[in-house]
């Protein structure tokens, strides 16, 4: 019986520690990696100026550039 994926395992790093099922639906950043769809919705929110600098949590220029 193969392991179930358990995203919050320890070993998982960054984006190359996955499971390579898996590797194609995140994204690295500065701190760990995060789902591409949040990427996605955080980036048309700032577009929209649904963020400003002040009460954003999510800084994008953290994420790393591959």
């Amino acid at each position: 019986m193969s392991e179930l994926f358990n995203l919050f395992n320890k070993q998982y790093k960054k984006v190359d520690d996955l499971p390579e099922e898996h590797k194609k639906d995140f994204v690295n950043i500065a701190n760990g990696f995060i789902k591409k769809e949040a990427v996605d919705k955080i980036l048309k929110r700032e577009a929209m100026g649904l963020f400003s600098d002040v009460n954003s949590d999510f800084n994008l220029a953290r994420l790393e550039s591959e």
